[in-house]
């Protein structure tokens, strides 16, 4: 393997590492304040990754 894609392998691993950590503060800050375990995080990260690609996606052909 080149060294470019060892260091997009690494960039992509920190990126992923850092959604699920945030996630899980998410859901720590939530259960701690209310005592109640709330699993619709999913939903909502589904939501922002989904708009965040179709805006990529839209932003790329705009440019062309």
């Amino acid at each position: 393997m080149s060294i470019s894609a060892w260091l997009e392998l690494i960039a992509s691993g920190l990126i992923t590492g850092g959604i699920y950590a945030l996630v899980a503060l998410g859901l720590n800050l939530q259960y701690g304040l209310m005592r109640i375990l709330n699993i619709a995080h999913g939903e909502f990260l589904m939501v922002g990754a989904t708009s965040r690609g179709w805006r990529r996606v839209r932003w790329a052909f705009l440019r062309c």
